[in-house]
């Protein structure tokens, strides 16, 4: 009979260490999204196009940007809450938040460093 494994198990849910940037989220395939949790407005991130406007090595890791949305009530003023930043590495697998550290720091600038001096 057919295996019944969950997707997790096939593909570990997202880690800072198989992707730390937004270039090697493109290269791993994975879904990102950016919920607000006052406005419950979940968006998919379109990394390519933030790739253009940020670069490739830009983290995402630990950031929480103001959402975009305005307001019902008032026009005239955006959403104050912050977003939260979920990634899957599969379709079916576990969104895991993308919460941040002073270590996801260090491994940034560890790997930056490794790029320009060629290993």
């Amino acid at each position: 009979m057919g295996m019944n494994k969950s997707a997790d198990v096939l593909c570990r849910p997202p880690t800072p260490s198989d992707a730390l940037t937004v270039g090697e989220m493109i290269e791993r395939n994975w879904t990102i999204t950016a919920y607000c949790p006052r406005c419950r407005v979940r968006l998919h991130v379109d990394l390519r196009a933030l790739v253009q406007s940020v670069g490739p090595d830009y983290v995402l890791w630990g950031r929480t940007p103001r959402c975009r949305v305005w307001v019902q009530w008032d026009l005239d003023r955006r959403c104050p809450a912050r977003v939260s930043f979920h990634a899957q590495s599969s379709i079916k697998g576990s969104a895991v938040e993308m919460k941040g550290g002073r270590w996801i720091d260090e491994v940034a600038q560890l790997r930056s460093q490794e790029r320009t001096f060629g290993r």
